[in-house]
């Protein structure tokens, strides 16, 4: 009876969560979502709940690995890893000369709560998510889509990108955030972390919130060389202070 109410299977990806639920002993409902897109899944799912009054806070858990080697030959196959055989020859996310992504792994829990509970120290998070159908990544004309929802006021000046490494699908992506504003800022914090697939949303929006908090965002690890200039993005190349 203490159990919360998840299938357990092994190679299901809902058993940390389940496991996790238990040990805190969180009963109420819940929901598991799935997909390379999972983690913002599940923060617009919990946004949409505390909005509507379903929940009074929402405990958000993704984790996924793409560094297993069935996952590794499949991202291969692709074309979509680096070719880099060391640490030296690997180049940055948004460099005119990327030539594919690092592979990694992570795990993040985001507690989440209605915007007047929050303390002075927390965040405030706005999540979107959407799928166009593409057998690899949405495309950038989504992603500018995505991102204009959350746009209503001209306020939004900062972008995590989605760093593929891939220098066609980089182009793309920063030529539509580019259409959004006048002079947006670009990093990348998976270029320093490898590609967490379903768990970057949360581990994204963990680390912007601590950053900001800071009053500093990192540079693009790595970045020598920007594929954008004019319109598109500001690329980081040091970590700047930010005074807004």
């Amino acid at each position: 009876r203490h159990l919360h109410p998840f299938f357990m299977l092994q190679r299901l990806s809902n058993n940390a969560q389940a496991l996790s639920a238990e040990a805190l002993q969180i009963y109420g409902d819940s929901a598991t979502l799935a997909g390379a897109n999972a983690g913002a899944q599940a923060l617009a799912a919990a946004q949409a709940a505390l909005a509507e009054g379903a929940v009074d806070v929402a405990v958000v858990t993704a984790y996924d690995t793409l560094v297993e080697a069935e996952v590794i030959l499949d991202l291969g196959m692709r074309g979509v890893l680096s070719a880099a055989t060391s640490i030296d020859a690997l180049i940055a996310p948004y460099d005119e000369a990327a030539c594919g992504a690092v592979p990694g792994e992570a795990s993040a829990t985001l507690i989440l709560a209605r915007p007047n509970s929050f303390g002075p120290d927390d965040a405030l998070l706005q999540a979107t998510e959407g799928a166009d159908g593409s057998p690899g990544a949405p495309t950038a004309q989504l992603l500018g889509r995505l991102a204009a929802r959350l746009l209503a006021q001209d306020t939004v000046r900062i972008f995590d990108g989605a760093a593929l490494a891939l220098p066609a699908i980089d182009k793309s992506e920063c030529t539509e955030l580019g259409l959004l504003h006048a002079a947006p800022i670009m990093t990348a914090t998976q270029s320093a972390l490898g590609q967490l697939g379903a768990a970057a949303p949360l581990v994204q929006a963990a680390l912007l919130g601590e950053f900001l908090r800071r009053g500093t965002l990192p540079g693009i690890a790595g970045l020598r060389a920007p594929t954008t200039s004019g319109k598109g993005p500001q690329l980081l190349l040091d970590n700047v202070e930010i005074n807004e």
